[in-house]
């Protein structure tokens, strides 16, 4: 028998021992709860106070008002800002509710608005990574601290520098990430286009937790709440080894600037009006591209590679983009002399770096014909965000719709000219004509200056890369301590970049990379001078013509070179790197080819036999399921030997359709070793021009090639009935030659089929029918 103090032991949950795998509750001790109670009691009492406060300070204000015989039209006009901030307020307290509901409840939301889908829309390379998700719930507590070091030692200094000069003293005084980790909404891994020794993965970040900031400005303290972050995070590890632990790094960057929003609470809330929200905002979202987004990125050696090489790689190539026109914008002036109008500008944004345009006044189709040039360093996976806005200098700029461009799609085409509508405005499309430019080290690649000319622009032929590493013996400026705090400045016409400073040092290490638009290399030249950053006294300089890099393998320098206006002894170590732009345009053989040719039949969908097949692209079938045959021709013609597998599509959301060539089997041999190189050409009929040519790339030595390349055309949905797809496979000779082989060609009336689907299909080939086939 149990005896009365065993018993008083057994029924006190709270000295139960839990087993594992379990949990236990315990409920809160007296003191505790009294203290709640406390602490609710004191809020009420406060937001009671803080209310009573805003009636009799609005009271007094009236009053006051009065007493100067100010009229009460500033009263009325007051009123009405306020209720326009607090509109605003609560708008973006919405959208933050919403955002932060559907980050804790994906499963639920996304059941929920899965009628609202259309049937085809799956994601089949978008992996879910829940595992991961309840890892970083593990990790946070450590990701929380790594984050607080970096945002006090990195952040903050930048933070500092970029805003205006009254909140130059600002700095955090509490960081807290909260306890709600960030969330992973898939994962990609790519497996087409990745070199042997990298694994590229993007990850689909969202964040909108409970974090906590407070920051200090000249003994005031403020605060960031309900901080949300949502973008594409890249995940690159380079180089994979043979040995231990496999991987040589790791880096981690966003493809895009994410998209970022916060609160202003206490003092700070003040701040959150037009004009200085938007400095603060805009600080911030700078200060975060410029550590995180392309071309800025986090690194991790793993092992002896170059840290150098890891963080700061050469980028894929230029896009230079040419923004034309816009048309049929929305009305956003509404005022008496404005009325019916729009003052419209437009920013692009490509990775970290932005490009606005003028804005052109009172015009709803305006006419910019401005030229902008970025460098691309991932070029699967960026993206051009066009914003286009109207000006208001009395108030915040109002949006007149945005729009996104693949990268990928105009580095395939090489050359296009896109007219894209504009999203989330009633009306409205922006003109586009956008070149991409590979970097080559062959000088006999650079093109003339000369033809490098719009307007008064003068545009680029080339790039100049420049890595500064070290200098040794400066001068002292500070006898002192008998040292120096050099930085540098680097000058290539009207450009100019500048380092970092390094404190205390005559042989400072910088190893920092700069990278220049390069317009005419045989004239133009790079100054490096070297500043104490203490006195503002120079204390080097360098003067180096680029002529010099055309003369040297690869037209790449590096060593250590003589200052002038500096010491007996004193170098700068840079190693200098110029790369030709380069754009092929495609051979003319394909026009001569089809000028000799006369079009074969083309074929509809009541031409194959069970009609097409509609199946998730990528997805794996039976290839005797999926061969559809044409009912033979009424006619004796020429056939070749082949088929190709396509999927045909129309995106409504973009107003583009999409075609992916997957693959061909069974070609013909054109070549002397009983092999052939093929490729495809592809036409959106009756448009020939060079910007609506695509082509995939060229397998080498097969008869069965696989490209899984996908191609789109801008077409608006009411004109596709009337085009007419035109897939050729071609064999290349070489690269320079003009003698092309079509392999087979297929025609599509895009009229006869139901592209509100996906269709998958395989295609026979035919012979492209000459005129003396007659």
């Amino acid at each position: 028998m149990a005896t009365p103090i065993e018993e008083q032991k057994q029924d006190n949950p709270a000295e139960k021992q839990a087993k594992p795998g379990e949990e236990t509750a315990t409920t809160a001790p007296p003191q505790d709860e009294q203290k709640k109670t406390a602490k609710k009691t004191e809020l009420a009492i406060l937001n009671f106070v803080i209310k009573y406060l805003r009636l009799v300070g609005g009271a007094l204000l009236i009053w006051f008002m009065g007493w100067l015989g100010l009229s009460y039209v500033w009263l009325i006009c007051g009123f009405f800002v306020y209720v326009l901030w607090r509109m605003n307020q609560d708008e973006r307290k919405t959208r933050r509710e919403a955002f932060r509901e559907a980050t804790e409840r994906e499963h639920e939301v996304v059941e929920a608005r899965m009628e609202d889908l259309p049937s085809w829309v799956f994601f089949p390379d978008i992996e879910r990574a829940e595992w991961l998700n309840k890892m970083l719930v593990q990790l946070w507590p450590y990701i929380n601290d790594m984050v607080v070091k970096i945002l006090k030692e990195q952040v903050e200094p930048e933070i500092q520098k970029n805003v205006p000069g009254f909140l130059s003293s600002i700095h955090f005084e509490e960081i807290s990430l909260g306890e709600v980790p960030p969330r992973i909404g898939g994962i990609k891994t790519y497996t087409h286009n990745v070199d042997r020794n990298e694994i590229i993965m993007d990850i689909d970040l969202i964040y909108a937790g409970d974090a906590d900031f407070k920051l200090a400005v000249k003994g005031i303290a403020v605060g960031i709440e309900d901080l949300q972050i949502r973008g594409s995070l890249r995940v690159i590890l380079r180089p994979l080894i043979p040995a231990a632990p496999l991987v040589g790094g790791v880096s981690v960057f966003f493809l895009n600037r994410p998209d970022i929003d916060f609160d202003l609470t206490n003092l700070a809330n003040i701040l959150d009006i037009p004009g200085l929200s938007d400095i603060i905002r805009g600080v911030i979202d700078d200060v975060v591209a410029g550590f995180v987004v392309l071309p800025n990125r986090i690194t991790v050696p793993l092992t002896n590679v170059d840290p150098y090489e890891l963080k700061y790689p050469l980028p894929d190539g230029v896009l230079r983009i040419e923004v034309l026109e816009a048309k049929d914008l929305v009305k956003k002036d509404i005022g008496v002399f404005k009325k019916g109008s729009s003052d419209p500008y437009a920013i692009l944004r490509v990775g970290a770096k932005n490009f606005r345009t003028q804005t052109k006044d009172s015009t709803l189709n305006p006419v910019w014909n401005e030229v902008f040039e970025a460098f691309v360093d991932n070029s699967h996976g960026q993206k051009i965000k066009i914003s286009v806005f109207d000006e208001d200098k009395a108030s915040d700029d109002e949006s007149l719709g945005t729009v996104e461009a693949d990268i990928a799609t105009i580095v395939q085409q090489g050359n296009v000219d896109l007219w894209l509508p504009l999203e989330n405005v009633e009306s409205g499309q922006i003109n586009l004509r956008c070149t991409w430019f590979t970097l080559t080290p062959k000088p006999e690649d650079l093109s003339p200056p000369e033809q490098a000319v719009l307007g008064e622009e003068m545009l680029a032929t080339a790039v100049l890369f420049v890595k500064l590493d070290s200098a040794k013996n400066l001068p002292i400026t500070n006898p002192a301590r008998g040292t120096t705090s050099p930085f540098c400045k680097l000058t290539v016409g009207n450009i100019t970049l500048q380092s970092k400073t390094i404190q205390d040092s005559n042989s400072p290490v910088w190893e920092e990379p700069f990278r220049f638009m390069i317009h005419d290399p045989k004239y133009q030249e790079l100054d490096i001078e070297i500043i104490d950053g203490g006195k503002e006294k120079t204390i080097g300089k360098l003067e180096f013509p680029l002529t010099q890099l055309l003369k040297s393998e690869n037209m790449t320098i590096e060593q250590p070179f003589p200052l002038k206006e500096s010491g007996h002894n004193s170098t700068l170590t840079c190693k200098f790197m110029l790369k030709a732009l380069f754009t092929r345009d495609d051979d003319t053989s394909d026009e001569e080819e089809e000028d000799e040719a006369e079009a074969p039949d083309i074929i509809g969908a009541d031409e194959l036999q069970g009609g097409g097949v509609s199946e998730i692209p990528g997805s794996k079938q039976s290839e005797d399921s999926t061969v559809r045959r044409r009912k033979p021709a009424q006619k004796v013609q020429r056939t070749v030997s082949g088929d190709i597998r396509l999927t045909t599509r129309y995106n409504n959301q973009g107003s583009k359709l999409e075609v992916i060539v997957h693959q061909a089997r069974n070609l013909l041999a054109c070549d002397s070793d009983g092999l052939s190189d093929p490729y495809v050409r592809a036409y959106l009929l009756p448009d020939k021009s060079r910007s609506g040519r695509r082509r995939t790339d060229v397998k080498k030595n097969t008869l069965e090639p696989v490209w899984d390349d996908t191609f789109d055309w801008f077409v608006p949905e009411d004109q596709l009935k009337e085009r007419t797809l035109d897939i050729t496979v071609k064999n290349d000779v070489s690269f320079f030659s003009k003698s092309k082989t079509s392999m087979g060609q297929v025609l599509l009336d895009l009229g006869k089929l139901d592209l509100s689907k996906a269709i998958t299909d395989w295609y026979m080939l035919r012979d492209e029918k000459k005129e003396d086939d007659d």
